[in-house]
């Protein structure tokens, strides 16, 4: 699922986590996620719907540029999973993506079962990368969606910024890793104006690892300088961890992404 850069984290987008570690799940919960990201001006939206319960999710977004973010990669894309939450773990089902360019139009479908991951393209890609992706490669990860009903699930008073997590998108396999967790002191307006407390900012790496073209190291970084700065936060006291915000340079300039809409619910039991 490619994007620019930056938006890894958050359709991945950011992010990370494995089951919960408290004995006790989350109460069901819907979520609406609207988000803005920026280069000097705004250049892209991006909207994210969660609607989690139980023993099962849903969850779908849709991201489109415009201006300066449509040169660097025009993106009008849509994409929704579905999964299972067992005993806290919670694992994908599937998900689908498609980036409406008005050139290959490519929808892919990505499926775990039995086993295996399987994935459906069409129009078919031309190649799996070099080198592609590994069966025990695409196991071990989950889609970007899907890591980010972990995060919103995250019920350690630490928040989700620890360890490194696996992604895969149908063709591209890509870790971040968290790192140097600390408080994030107060709420910003921003943060105040949307219900959001607890704020927690940590670091983030991005690494390709599969499914991409053949490349030297330096160019392995999606136009990221360094580290991006992560930034979470709990609607409401106890409530679940939403990505506030991210921060990285890039060959580009800075690029900024943050929360501005948010609406909760309770979801019923499924």
């Amino acid at each position: 699922m490619k994007t620019i850069p930056l938006l890894g984290p958050l359709m991945a987008a950011a992010l990370l986590l494995a089951a919960p570690a408290a004995a006790q799940a989350p109460a069901p919960v819907s979520l609406k996620l609207g988000y803005d990201g920026r280069f000097y001006i705004k250049v892209l939206e991006m909207s994210i719907e969660q609607d989690v319960g139980q023993d099962s999710f849903r969850t779908s977004t849709r991201i489109n540029t415009w201006g300066l973010g449509a040169v660097i990669k025009k993106l009008d894309q849509t994409a929704n999973a579905q999964g299972r939450i067992q005993g806290g773990r919670i694992t994908p089902l599937s998900f689908t993506h498609q980036n409406n360019d008005g050139k290959r139009n490519r929808k892919v479908t990505t499926t775990w079962g039995g086993g295996d991951v399987v994935t459906n393209a069409a129009p078919a890609y031309p190649n799996l990368g070099d080198p592609p992706a590994s069966r025990a490669q695409k196991l071990a990860a989950a889609d970007p969606l899907t890591q980010l009903v972990r995060i919103t699930r995250a019920s350690s008073g630490e928040g989700p910024c620890n360890g490194d997590t696996h992604f895969f998108d149908g063709k591209q396999l890509y870790d971040f890793d968290f790192a140097r967790p600390r408080p994030g002191g107060d709420a910003e307006p921003r943060e105040q104006g949307l219900g959001l407390v607890n704020p927690i900012v940590c670091d983030v790496r991005y690494q390709e690892v599969a499914g991409f073209r053949k490349k030297p190291p330096e160019e392995r970084q999606q136009g990221l300088k360094g580290a991006i700065a992560a930034r979470f936060a709990q609607l409401g006291a106890g409530g679940p961890w939403i990505l506030s915000s991210l921060r990285a340079e890039t060959k580009w300039g800075r690029a900024v992404i943050d929360l501005r809409r948010v609406a909760a619910g309770e979801r019923q039991a499924s």
